[in-house]
């Protein structure tokens, strides 16, 4: 009903879906494509070292901001975590007084 979409096969053989557009769509409603590429301007930004010594709410503002797509999680330094790779999580490590510590990055 009035939706029109296409597939794209990359060299690698990984697929994108592109053009998915609505006839009804207003301008409250970004057009799926371009709404992809508005984001994905900041999507290859992983760290953040211009936060460190920033209090710890700042520097997840600017992360969430340049982010939208991360959790961020803010840990006092030297707190245990798990050594697993996560593509969606951004830690922020605090000193005794709430500043960032060290470069927040994704992982």
């Amino acid at each position: 009903m009035g939706v029109a979409a296409g597939v794209t096969l990359l060299s690698t053989g990984a697929a994108i879906a592109i053009g998915v557009l609505q006839a009804a769509s207003t301008a409250a409603e970004p057009v799926f494509g371009i709404h992809l590429a508005q984001q994905s301007r900041n999507l290859e930004k992983d760290r953040w070292p211009e936060t460190v010594g920033l209090p710890a709410e700042e520097a997840v503002k600017i992360i969430k901001s340049e982010r939208p797509d991360v959790k961020v999680f803010v840990l006092h330094e030297g707190t245990p975590v798990t050594r697993d790779y996560r593509p969606d999580r951004v830690r922020v490590f605090v000193d005794d007084d709430g500043k960032v510590a060290v470069p927040p990055e994704i992982g």
